[in-house]
């Protein structure tokens, strides 16, 4: 097939070895090592191996010494006529150009492939590159935001111990008081009826900013036995000397509303949510108080009960909450507690977004009442969570972030922002790069959309949610408008399917006919629904919002379809049964919004 220099090589394909010696020379210009030649034309009919012609004639193929000696270079042309003589020069010089042309053919073939290689790995490279620059990139901003989280962090830290520090100086305060009730009831009991000093004017509580009672009543032991639980129970944990302190106190004088608030929130402590609703409701029995309201708004929330029980005592919660901000319309907690009984109720009801907005209503008003509202870590971390879910994800991230620089030591929100940027994350690449997958397993997928499932969908009906039947108008992902596109349907195949920790929602990308590719968020779905990739699915009145999203660095773009439950989805042609879906729920921590 080809020459280097001024030096044949065999034309056999996996050969091109140097030719020396002997060599076997074509009727098609081609030359072959004496090794190929004698394999290759000992076979009849011979076949030239390079261009597969049929070599019948006698002198198709020659033997010929590549070297010849000077003898039979001084007698080989000898005799012959001149013109003879350059007819055979000719030919002889138009195979070595021939020759020639064909190595140079394979070497420009060759160059253009190992060209075409070198394309493709600087591509590669430069890919990389890229993506390692994009992580360094990212690497800086996430250590420029490590390095302000940890000034908040000692910031909190700092707050917190001023807090620590008070609390404790409040808690010596109460002992100090505790102690000299003490030792004035005691010192009374031992005077008998002895007249009180001279010194001391007023009646004797009020000495120590107590309400008048007579001395040694069972009203000033209770208010004593109150100040002593009220002190213990300044501490987090549960204390048993705390409950017991404070049950003595009730029994002594039941009309002691503070009393009733200390008893219930030490039983919330044990884990009694049911005695602990028992004496918040029995505050509310002697004295209608915004505390015991909102206590029992949030101990309503936390009793277990199953279906319409539970509902009821969201609404209920819902209730004493409002009765609270009544009361004080100035109080950042009371509007706090109302928010988070907002939020149960929206996940009860079927996620309305009435009461979303009413959840996140009251959240602001917690904070413009209250500025101290604005630093509850809680307040954040609540808020968020229906930012998530209303996929406002910009807002959610700054929320989560602020929630954790607020309190160091609730690991919640840090751990929940990272999740949440790494699911967005993931999801904007899928989406962009269409699931990752190659070229020939996409162009099928995209073909199969084109195929059989347009002409299964185009005349397809929907049930709305009031029971009408409504027909639908097949568009492609392209052509949607922002919002509810009410009439439309969209069908396409599953790409890939993404979950993130907490499982809501369960997301999968979706590609039509015309290759556009977004993602669909499913919510209310039951652990065990999921589609696979290849699966076609169809979106009635598709629900679509573009998502740009910048934090700590990170900047993702994508647009999803929102679908509130599995149950309107068409899966292989399917509408999916009841056991797909399953109500969104709210947990709780003992003692805790």
């Amino acid at each position: 097939m080809a020459m280097c220099e001024d030096v044949l090589l065999c034309n056999f394909a996996k050969c091109r070895a140097k030719l020396s010696g002997f060599a076997w020379v074509t009727a098609c210009s081609h030359v072959f090592c004496d090794q190929h030649g004698s394999g290759e034309f000992s076979r009849s009919p011979a076949l030239c191996p390079a261009c597969k012609s049929a070599l019948a004639g006698k002198l198709d193929i020659v033997r010929t010494e590549l070297s010849p000696s000077e003898e039979y270079k001084a007698m080989v042309l000898s005799g012959l006529r001149p013109e003879l003589i350059l007819d055979i020069a000719s030919r002889a010089l138009a195979f070595w150009t021939y020759q020639i042309h064909q190595e140079r053919m394979y070497q420009e073939y060759a160059y253009g492939k190992a060209e075409g290689r070198l394309r493709q790995v600087e591509k590669l490279y430069t890919q990389q590159i890229q993506g390692k620059d994009m992580e360094l990139g990212n690497s800086r901003g996430e250590v420029s935001s490590l390095k302000k989280l940890l000034e908040e962090y000692k910031k909190k830290y700092s707050e917190v111990s001023e807090r620590l520090m008070e609390r404790n100086r409040q808690y010596q305060k109460l002992q100090g008081l505790y102690d000299s009730l003490r030792l004035r009831s005691m010192a009374v009991s031992g005077e008998g009826d002895a007249p009180a000093p001279a010194a001391v004017s007023g009646p004797p509580g009020a000495l120590y900013g107590l309400p008048f009672a007579p001395t040694g009543s069972s009203h000033n032991k209770a208010q004593i036995l109150m100040l002593k639980g009220k002190a213990l129970n300044v501490v987090a944990d549960y204390r048993p000397q705390a409950e017991e302190a404070l049950s003595k106190a009730v029994k002594l004088d039941p009309g002691l509303v503070e009393t009733w608030n200390q008893l219930g929130e030490v039983y919330w402590k044990k884990g009694d949510i049911s005695a602990a609703k028992t004496c918040f409701s029995g505050a509310l029995n002697h004295c209608k108080n915004k505390v015991s309201l909102r206590n029992l708004s949030m101990v309503l929330r936390q009793i277990h009960a199953q279906g319409d029980d539970y509902s009821k005592n969201v609404f209920a919660s819902v209730e004493q909450a409002k009765l609270a901000v009544q009361m004080d319309a100035k109080d950042g907690t009371s509007w706090y507690i109302l928010g988070n009984a907002y939020l149960s109720l929206f996940f009860v009801t079927g996620q309305d977004p009435r009461i979303c907005q009413q959840a996140l209503s009251a959240y602001a008003q917690a904070e413009k009442v209250d500025p101290a509202s604005r630093s509850n870590p809680d307040l954040h971390l609540n808020r968020s969570t229906l930012y998530k879910y209303g996929e406002r994800y910009t807002e959610a991230l700054l929320g989560f972030s602020r929630a954790a620089a607020l309190d160091p030591a609730l690991t919640e929100p840090l751990v929940r922002e990272q999740q949440l940027l790494k699911f967005l994350g993931r999801l904007d690449t899928l989406v962009q790069q269409k699931g990752l997958l190659k070229a020939k397993r996409l162009n099928n997928l995209i073909a199969g959309v084109q195929n059989k499932e347009l002409r299964l969908y185009k005349e397809w009906s929907y049930t709305t949610a009031g029971g009408q039947h409504a027909p639908l108008t097949l568009k492609s992902l392209r052509s949607l408008n922002p919002g509810k596109n009410t009439g439309a349907v969209v069908v396409g195949k599953v790409v890939f399917s993404l979950t993130d920790e907490e499982k809501v929602p369960f997301t999968f990308g979706l590609i039509d006919g015309e290759g556009s590719c977004l993602a669909v968020m499913v919510y209310n779905i039951a652990e065990s629904w999921g589609v696979l990739i290849g699966d076609t699915v169809a979106v009635p009145e598709p629900q679509l919002k573009h998502h740009s999203i910048e934090h700590t660095g990170k900047c993702l773009s994508f647009s999803s379809i929102r679908v509130e439950s599995p149950l309107v989805l068409v899966v292989n042609g399917k509408k999916q049964s009841l056991s797909s879906q399953a109500a969104a729920v709210v947990a709780y921590k003992p003692q805790t919004e």
